[in-house]
This record gives C-alpha cells, structure tokens and sequence, in this order.
C-alpha cells in the first residue's frame, strides 16, 4: 500500500485528501513525466522483460501505449501512474493505470454525488458501459469502453489494436474532489483478468485523514 497526496487545484476550496491504493506486485511505477524520451526508455524496459519473441509490431503498440498515457499525465491532476508487461499464451500482455484527482463542484454526500455522476456519464456516453458501483470506500460510478490504438510497424506498415479501457470516478463524501482510477489495455484477450486485477485495485482505496496510520 502507498500513501499518496496531491496539491489543491486552483478551482477547489481544499485540498484533496490524503489516500491508501494497493497495486497488485507486477505492476511498476511510472514516473510522472510527459517527456516522450523518458516513456520510450520506460516502454523498452518492460519489453525487455518479456520472455517469449516479440513481433515487431507489439514494440511499436506498447510505445504508442505509453505515449497516450504520457499525453494525459500532461492534462495535470495525476498522482500516481503504474504498468505492467509479461507474457499470456506467448504473446505480450501489458495494462497501465493512472490515478487522478478531478474538482467535483458543489461538495456533497459521496452518496449523492455518485448519483449524479452516473446519471451525467450516462447521457454524455451513449456508446459506453456506465455502471453505479459499490466500494469499501463507498459508492462510486464505472465507464467501460473501447477504441482503436495505432502505430507504425519498422517496415512502414500500419498496426492497429483494440484498446479496452475501465474508468472508476470516486466521489470524496462531502468534498469537492473525484478520485478516478483509470486502466487500460491493448490485450483484449486478457481482459477479462484485467478487469479483476482492477477490482482487487478499485476495492484498495481508502481516503485519509491525517491521524490516520498508512497500514
């Protein structure tokens, strides 16, 4: 477990409060960084771990990977940015997940909140699962969806993968703040196990306060 704090956004009235998540060990941390030199040293590192033959093409998707994630760290308010890279039935598996706070106005019950949120997300995304969930924490609201992730292979050639993303909003009991918990992947054949390794992720988080102990 990691305890982790962010700075206030401009736009609340407090700071976010203090938080305890859990990633499961074949997760990495990532640094926070948008640099596109910095995410290409990272994304090669992981491929290096992986035991079996990598298509070029795979290479090429896991850089294009992380470099979307590397434009959304510079969209501002993450805290935390993990991935991980092996190997399922000899081909490459990779999941990377961001942690972000968002300005939730006007502060409310965390009951109330997540109401409002699942019935906004539902009319702004006709085309996505939007589901009203229950967490240790408390209640919270889940987008799952799905788009196209491209790249070129060396040879010139266009690759494409389906890339399976799941976005948990959090809502802060009476407070101004969402903690959302975001994990995609371009394993489509492995989701299934990414969508419990993100349960295990989602059911870890625990908000804080100052007296409290990290364990």
């Amino acid at each position: 477990m990691s305890r982790t704090t962010a700075s206030a956004d401009p736009v609340a009235s407090v700071d976010p409060p203090e938080f305890v998540i859990g990633f499961p060990a074949d997760f990495r941390d990532l640094p926070l960084a948008s640099e596109p030199a910095t995410w290409g040293a990272i994304a090669t590192a992981f491929l290096d771990l992986v035991p079996v033959e990598r298509p070029p093409e795979y290479r090429e998707l896991a850089l294009a990977h992380l470099r979307a994630y590397s434009a959304l760290l510079a969209t501002g308010g993450v805290v935390k940015a993990a991935a991980c890279l092996g190997s399922s039935a000899g081909t490459l598996s990779t999941a990377s997940v961001l942690v972000s706070w968002l300005p939730a106005s006007p502060a409310a019950p965390a009951d109330i909140a997540a109401m409002g949120l699942f019935a906004a997300l539902s009319e702004r995304h006709d085309d996505r699962e939007v589901y009203a969930i229950e967490l240790p924490v408390g209640p919270a609201v889940a987008v799952v969806a799905e788009c196209w992730l491209g790249g070129k292979a060396p040879d010139g050639t266009t690759v494409q993968l389906p890339v399976r993303s799941i976005e948990v909003s959090i809502p802060v009991d009476n407070q101004p703040w969402l903690l959302v918990v975001a994990l995609s992947s371009p394993t489509p054949a492995d989701w299934e196990s990414y969508q419990a390794i993100m349960a295990v992720i989602c059911r870890s988080v625990r908000f804080l306060h100052p007296a409290d102990p990290v364990n």
